[in-house]
């Protein structure tokens, strides 16, 4: 069996077994994602305190690492794709967007019209979820659960503290585990 989730997120009990203790706890992320449907092309530059003929990037990346007390609404801010034109006029008119943003706290509605505009945006879908391990120092070898945690029980998410994407843990799991066999 192979368990490929955040252990302590699933409320898995195993029985019979010391598999358990081997995992030691992990922080997550708390981030939240929104996606957006905008009919706007890019964000307002007058969100950015910006003049209204300002070119603004379609990809936009913030940092909280800036030396100000003030900080960023939100960590990233992409424009996916345009929506078909069919699909679009659900929404009403023009070229329809979709975006996705994350952030650390809700991007409430009030704050994406400002972004986009008003009247500029269709719907937004937001999820809150812990997204992936905090970065911490391994120190020790206890500090990381093992891939093997019982005789056919392997967690990939024994990886989780040095890798943070869940598709190369699953890569390195089968590498580790082929080069085993």
């Amino acid at each position: 069996m192979i368990l490929a989730a955040p252990f302590h997120q699933t409320g898995i009990k195993i029985l019979n077994s010391r598999a358990a203790s081997l995992i030691p706890p992990q922080a997550y992320v708390h981030l939240h994602v929104s996606f957006i449907l905008t009919n706007a092309s890019s964000p307002s530059p007058s969100y950015f305190s910006l003049p209204p003929s300002t070119t603004i990037s379609k990809a936009i990346f913030a940092t909280l690492d800036t030396g100000s007390p003030a900080r960023p609404a939100f960590n990233s801010l992409n424009y996916l794709r345009r929506l078909s034109p069919a699909i679009g006029a659900r929404f009403g008119e023009g070229q329809w967007h979709v975006v996705k943003m994350f952030s650390r706290e809700r991007l409430e509605d009030d704050l994406l019209r400002e972004i986009f505009g008003e009247g500029n945006v269709g719907k937004a879908w937001r999820k809150e979820w812990e997204a992936y391990p905090v970065l911490e120092p391994v120190l020790k070898e206890s500090d990381l659960a093992p891939v093997r945690l019982d005789q056919g029980l392997y967690y990939v998410n024994g990886f989780e503290r040095l890798v943070s994407t869940m598709e190369t843990e699953v890569r390195l799991f089968w590498l580790c585990f082929c080069a085993r066999s």
